[in-house]
This record gives structure tokens, sequence and C-alpha cells, in this order.
């Protein structure tokens, strides 16, 4: 098993789900998904992003689609203040 495998079993042991784990060679994930857990008695937000060097898609396509879901979820004020 690989880190990245041990990882993604690991969110699907504390979310419940096997949305996260993806096996294929070419990317999987098109969308900013996101799940709320509480761990240890304090909320925990996992997000799953398209990565960079993404087999379908540019960099800049995936760094709107994350700049776009922070936007959209923490405001524009605190995210345009981090990503300066």
């Amino acid at each position: 098993m690989t880190g990245s495998s041990a990882i993604l079993q690991f969110i699907d042991c504390l979310t419940k789900s096997t949305n996260w784990a993806g096996h294929s060679p070419t990317s999987t994930t098109h969308e900013v998904w996101a799940t709320r857990i509480q761990l240890f008695n304090t909320n925990v937000v996992l997000v799953d992003t398209p990565g960079f060097d993404h087999t379908e898609m540019p960099n800049e396509t995936v760094y709107k689609l994350i700049r776009d879901w922070l936007m959209e979820t923490y405001g524009h004020a605190t995210v345009q203040s981090h990503l300066n």
C-alpha cells in the first residue's frame, strides 16, 4: 500500500465514504468536493480538489476551481488576502 492509498483509506474510514479513493492513472477529480467531520471534538473539513498537472485540465483551471470554492465557502476578503 502506498502512502497515498493509506491516507485515502483513512479518510474513507473517517467519512464512512468511498468517494475519496481514485485508483486510475488519469485524473478522476474534476471539481472541489468537501465533507465535514468531527475528529476528537473538533470540526474538520476534508477537501478533495483536482490536482495540479491534471490529465484533463490546465493548472490555471485547477487553481481557479480551488480559488472559487474557497471564496464561496470562506468569503472573498479572507481568501484574497491569503492568495496574494
